[in-house]
């Protein structure tokens, strides 16, 4: 009887063990189960938040595009109505005054009815009439995009590459990205960047995102200044855009035709780049892409190209600027 009872007894253990692995198991995978749902959770809100935000900054661009549109729309008839007064006036300025013919002035005949009440008239000498003043025409631009637009130059501080480098010195040494926003004013028909924004911020090695941009703006309104590019660091990488930068710095450039991009690499020689995208075919070839992330573009033509050369409208000068750095700001 009593080994029956032990028998019983250590099947009962037995089966009794077996159930606790089982629930052990299903419990391990019930916690699996919990943390990947809660990471496609994660994954699918910041998908929606960067959505957003591209939704807002391709809205805020189309706008922006239009105003730029019309404003040049406005430039180039000012532009055709000066150069059409100038050559009116160049043909005048040919013309000498004396083959204009000039009726001549002559003393008014008076027959008084008494000789008491007549008038002494004198003649009235003719003015010297002479061509207006000659207008020069507007100056012609320097710098061309593809289509033939004109572009106006980007006076860039020549100290914003090393100091943009030491700001970015500590994400640089973890292996990860740093980006800042380029604004400053138009004056004279030419840009100068003022400010370097440093926004709030998350990266990788290979990409950084803003974050908190209202800050950014508040910013911008409080100094009266434009966007006027974008600054970021490839920590291990060469200077190139790569097509998630292209996709970056299209909303930029479609806001102001000049918007640039540096791209500054630390380890690589040469250190720096300054870029925009070709138009035709860039700004097409990025309007018309649907892909994210990293992907391949057409290559039969460059959609980008190095703008710190002669012919590019980018130029270093002997500018004040101004550090703005909001990632620490509570």
């Amino acid at each position: 009887m009593g080994a029956s009872l032990r028998g019983n007894l250590l099947t009962a253990l037995d089966a009794l063990e077996k159930s606790k692995h089982l629930l052990l198991q299903r419990f391990r995978e019930s916690e699996a189960e919990r943390i990947r749902s809660e990471q496609r959770s994660r994954e699918m809100t910041e998908a929606r938040r960067r959505d957003e935000e591209a939704q807002k900054m391709a809205a805020r661009a189309v706008q922006s595009q239009e105003e730029a549109r019309k404003l040049r729309l406005s430039e180039m008839q000012k532009l055709d109505l000066a150069k059409s007064y100038a050559h009116k006036t160049d043909l005048l300025n040919k013309s000498s005054s004396s083959d204009i013919a000039i009726p001549a002035m002559r003393p008014a005949q008076y027959s008084p009815t008494t000789p008491e009440a007549t008038p002494n008239f004198t003649s009235v000498p003719l003015p010297v009439l002479s061509p207006p003043p000659t207008i020069k025409p507007a100056l012609r631009a320097q710098y061309y995009l593809e289509n033939g637009m004109p572009l106006r130059k980007v006076n860039i501080p020549d100290i914003i590459v090393s100091r943009f480098m030491d700001l970015a010195a500590e994400n640089t040494r973890k292996n990860l990205e740093t980006c800042g926003v380029l604004a400053g004013k138009l004056s004279h028909d030419v840009f100068t960047i003022t400010t370097l924004i440093m926004p709030k911020q998350t990266s990788t090695s290979d990409t950084v995102a803003m974050l908190n941009e209202e800050e950014m703006f508040d910013v911008q309104d409080q100094r009266d200044v434009l966007t006027l590019g974008w600054i970021h660091t490839h920590p291990t990488q060469q200077c190139f855009m790569s097509s998630v930068d292209l996709h970056t710095h299209f909303p930029y450039q479609l806001l102001i035709a000049e918007a640039i991009a540096i791209v500054v690499a630390p380890t690589q020689t040469p250190n720096f780049g300054i870029f925009r995208l070709t138009d035709p075919p860039g700004i097409g070839t990025i309007s018309n892409c649907p892909q994210r992330g990293f992907h391949q573009h057409p290559s039969d033509r460059p959609i980008y190209r190095e703008i710190s050369t002669p012919e590019g409208h980018a130029k270093f000068s002997r500018i004040e600027l101004e550090i703005v750095d909001l990632r620490n700001k509570t």
